[in-house]
């Protein structure tokens, strides 16, 4: 832990845009974000944390507990 990185291309065909978040509290606290411009593909890198847990993921764009579109996932670290 702590020196994996995840790499991650993201294409947005849509006419909006979105974007990545990363979250891990309960109070769905931003740790990562990044923009995803409409019509654009990105690609990035993260580092996982150095610690065990469950990190929510998806496009909370316009608010961190709202999911747009239901892009939303759970990343686990062990």
């Amino acid at each position: 832990m702590g020196e994996n990185i995840i790499l991650h291309v993201i294409n947005n065909s849509k006419e909006i845009q979105h974007s990545v978040d990363f979250s891990q509290d309960e109070r769905n606290s931003i740790t990562f974000f990044k923009k995803v411009p409409a019509g654009n593909t990105i690609d990035f890198e993260w580092v996982v944390p150095a610690q065990k847990g469950a990190w929510k993921m998806g496009c909370f764009f316009t608010d961190p507990n709202e999911v747009h579109d239901g892009m939303v996932g759970t990343l686990i670290i062990e």
